[in-house]
């Protein structure tokens, strides 16, 4: 299983805790913090903090091609937001770079 995030023209495909993770932040209307983030997508395992930061660092790339960032924010916590897109990099991306 797994969900294709698109936008104007780019798409992505998520693996299911990545969509758990962006639908979580995408409903949050403040940070969410890194605890919480490990509570409500494995709650029923126990992980460590680095499986988190595996799964985010994975998103993030994936996010940054569709125009979207995630963003650390004190203390410890998260929030998505609108990527700062480089012109050259996107044109690179377009010409096949």
């Amino acid at each position: 299983f797994s969900f294709s995030l698109k936008r104007d023209g780019e798409s992505v495909l998520l693996t299911p805790k990545e969509l758990q993770i962006y639908n979580l932040l995408k409903s949050q209307s403040k940070p969410i913090h890194r605890n919480e983030l490990i509570g409500k997508i494995w709650s029923k395992i126990s992980v460590t903090e680095k499986t988190l930061d595996v799964h985010l660092f994975n998103l993030r790339k994936k996010l940054n091609i569709v125009g979207q960032t995630i963003q650390f924010v004190e203390p410890q916590s998260y929030v998505l937001s609108e990527a700062r897109v480089n012109p050259a990099s996107k044109a690179n991306r377009a010409a096949g770079s």
